[in-house]
Parts: C-alpha cells; structure tokens; sequence
C-alpha cells in the first residue's frame, strides 16, 4: 500500500494511491457488510490517515504504540469522537 503525507509546507492532508484505497476499501466491505458506501468512504479517509500518519514515525515509535493498544484506541476514539462532534468546516 502506498501512503503519503506532506513533510511541510501547508498542506496538511495526505495522499493515497487509487488501487491503494481500492484495497482498503475492499477489506472494509468484506469485514463490516452492513456499512453504507458513504460511511465506507468516510471510514477508508481515516484509515487512510491514520496509516499515512503513523508511518511517518520511526519504527521504535511504531513499536511503542502497538504495546499499547488499548491506549491507542481510547485515544483514537476521543480524537474522533471530538472532531465529529465540532460545528463547522475545519479552520
């Protein structure tokens, strides 16, 4: 899979290639049936980010996160949580 995100510069979004996010949107499907394709869309973005993000760490920091799992998804779902309840586009 190949992901990018910017190292500067103002933007601030990430890039996935298409047969990438085919994939990701594919295995998606395949393990949650019920998910509408808006909400399969919605959900591949993050996953999107979130992979483009976390390989912009080093592989100690990757390391450090996956022995905390559980942290990881609580944090996760507040960030998320906080985002989807705010007004408005982003600044």
């Amino acid at each position: 899979m190949v992901l990018t995100a910017p190292k500067s510069g103002g933007d601030s979004g990430f890039a996935v290639k298409p047969a990438a996010m085919h994939d990701i949107l594919e295995v998606l499907a395949r393990h949650n049936p019920g998910l509408s394709k808006t909400a399969l869309k919605a959900t591949g973005k993050v996953m999107a980010a979130i992979s483009a993000a976390t390989a912009q760490l080093t592989t100690e920091q990757q390391r450090k996160i996956v022995s905390h799992e559980d942290k990881l998804a609580e944090a996760l779902g507040a960030v998320v949580a906080d985002i989807a309840s705010r007004d408005g586009p982003p600044p």
